[in-house]
């Protein structure tokens, strides 16, 4: 098991060490922020905004709809 300190609330999480590999994610148990592992040695993780990726879609999506228009 690894403790691994939120970057968000600062409280302490346990997880398994295969949960803790590049660029997976995980939730903390204390403020349900979504984190990405960054580096795996030292281990960093940074919260995901899922606002952004929202935005990033609806982008993605106005892209093809102008092409469609040709």
């Amino acid at each position: 098991m690894v403790d691994v300190i939120c970057p968000v609330c600062g409280e302490e999480n346990t997880y398994t060490p295969d949960d803790l590999t590049l660029f997976g994610r995980v939730v903390c148990e204390h403020c349900h922020s979504i984190l990405e592992v960054v580096a795996e040695a030292p281990l960093e993780l940074e919260p995901i905004d899922e606002d952004l990726s929202d935005e990033d879609d609806e982008e993605f999506d106005d892209e093809y709809e102008d092409d469609e228009d040709i």
